[in-house]
């Protein structure tokens, strides 16, 4: 399966179901608030996607210039640790090593 379309298969997931919060120790998030987790991570996967089909830019400096200029202000520590947790996943998928990246 191609980057893109392992990404668009993420994309169309829950990506923060009620059921995962309990074993990272966590009371699930509001559905207002998950909601708005999982359009943070889409929005991320689509600017991924967007790098993934231009051939001028640089995946990895690309990806890092869009984290450091992620506002995460509007989550609670959790919240926000577990979004990066799944733009990992999406930075994977996208063929970056995550470990070249700081969230």
């Amino acid at each position: 399966m191609s980057k893109v379309k392992q990404l668009d298969k993420l994309k169309s997931e829950d990506k923060f179901p009620v059921s995962e919060w309990a074993e990272r120790g966590l009371d699930p998030s509001s559905d207002q608030v998950r909601l708005k987790m999982n359009n943070e991570v889409n929005e991320f996967i689509d600017f991924v996607k967007t790098i993934l089909n231009s051939t001028n830019n640089d995946l990895t400096e690309s990806i890092q210039s869009w984290l450091n200029n992620w506002d995460d202000s509007d989550f609670e520590i959790e919240e926000a640790e577990y979004i990066a947790d799944v733009m990992n996943k999406v930075i994977t998928l996208s063929g970056v090593n995550p470990n070249d990246i700081l969230i």
